[in-house]
């Protein structure tokens, strides 16, 4: 599964992305860790930052006191787990933990992909070597268990859509793309293909489409744009009934 993706022409990495991406060299509490400065001295940390996903607040940096409060969620879960097996760490209940913890990571929040390598692989992060020589790698298409996709990729648009059956790209013209494209058709997914002609009710507003689409990064103008070209041809405006 890819999970970089292109934020204002730059590639970024989900950090819900990062233990997999890492091959678990990288597990949440460490991300948690790295970002929140906790127990290093400045001359060793990273200088790695996470970013929110907000364009209309052009990404706003993630201060390390915030990640204080997801440590006490990973800390919870992970006495949660032992506890329910008698104080210690089995295999059942680290699996649980592998399975449970990247929620606990922020969704919608990222690093730049060439800042997090340079830190990565240079040795400069909280990384857990299972060997002593080992030599980090990365894989930005990791094996993600299916249950967890949609968790690691939340807050961000689908990186492509679907191919269509002809086989000639990605959209109707080809391969070309853009961002605005990709909102555009994560919006017709989310809010109209439910839609039935027959029953107005089944359509979104357009302040409910709009409003997902400034959430995901779109300006407010754009966003009504979007909403426009996206509603249903003929459709009556006012409530639905």
């Amino acid at each position: 599964m890819k999970v970089t993706v292109l934020i204002d022409g730059r590639d970024a990495v989900p950090v819900r992305a990062i233990p997999f991406v890492t091959g678990w060299r990288l597990s949440p509490d460490a991300v948690a860790k790295e970002f929140s400065n906790l127990d290093r001295p400045s001359r060793s940390r990273s200088g790695l930052r996470a970013f929110q996903f907000d364009a209309s607040d052009g990404h706003p940096a993630i201060n390390p006191v915030e990640w204080d409060q997801i440590l006490v969620r990973l800390n919870a879960l992970d006495q949660r787990l032992s506890q329910s097996s008698s104080g210690e760490r089995d295999e059942i209940s680290y699996a649980l933990w592998r399975e449970q913890s990247p929620s606990c990571l922020p969704r919608g929040c990222f690093v730049w992909r060439d800042e997090f390598e340079a830190a990565y692989l240079g040795g400069r992060t909280r990384a857990a070597y299972h060997e002593a020589h080992e030599v980090l790698k990365v894989n930005f298409s990791p094996l993600v268990p299916p249950e967890l996709e949609s968790v690691v990729m939340e807050g961000f648009l689908p990186v492509h859509p679907t191919a269509p059956a002809s086989g000639k790209g990605m959209w109707p013209w080809g391969e070309y793309e853009t961002r605005n494209l990709r909102l555009l058709d994560g919006a017709a997914r989310k809010f109209w293909s439910l839609y039935d002609p027959k029953d107005p009710s089944t359509a979104p507003t357009n302040a409910e489409v709009c409003g997902w689409l400034r959430e995901n990064g779109a300006s407010e103008n754009l966003a009504a744009a979007m909403a426009t070209i996206l509603r249903a041809d003929g459709l009556p405006t006012g409530p639905r009934k």
